[in-house]
């Protein structure tokens, strides 16, 4: 019988979690972690590339403000995870190139080690993909 209070309990804490991770709203916040790299892309260029890289790799773009350059794309809540929001911002240095900037943040209240692993794979896709373009 403990057995059955215990697997009930661990149900409704995960019908919590994807709950919450169902109903999280995209940040609006620059995030702490953030991965960078530079390219020599304008800053429209670098813009198309993700939406092109978002669509192709499955992630829905969840907010696009051209003007402040961010875009923030996500992933949806699967049996590994419990779902992210992928904020990217993209500006123009002093010396011509374009600096794109790959944070993250968990649709759900964990994330941990997690989190990294996902942001360092669409950093590295987003990074990839724009070598290839250019």
């Amino acid at each position: 019988m403990d057995d059955l209070y215990f697997l009930v309990g661990i149900v409704i804490i995960i019908a919590v979690f994807l709950i919450i991770a169902g109903m999280r709203r995209a940040p609006r916040k620059k995030p702490r972690h953030l991965m960078s790299f530079r390219t020599t892309m304008t800053l429209r260029e670098g813009l198309k590339s993700i939406i092109d890289f978002a669509i192709q790799r499955g992630y829905e773009i969840d907010d696009f403000t051209e003007m402040e350059g961010r875009i923030i794309l996500s992933d949806s809540v699967s049996p590994t995870s419990w779902g992210f929001f992928y904020p990217i911002y993209v500006s123009k240095n002093d010396n011509g190139s374009t600096l794109i900037e790959v944070g993250i943040r968990g649709k759900a209240p964990i994330a941990g080690t997690f989190a990294l692993r996902h942001q360092e794979r669409c950093f590295n896709g987003l990074k990839a993909f724009i070598f290839a373009r250019v």
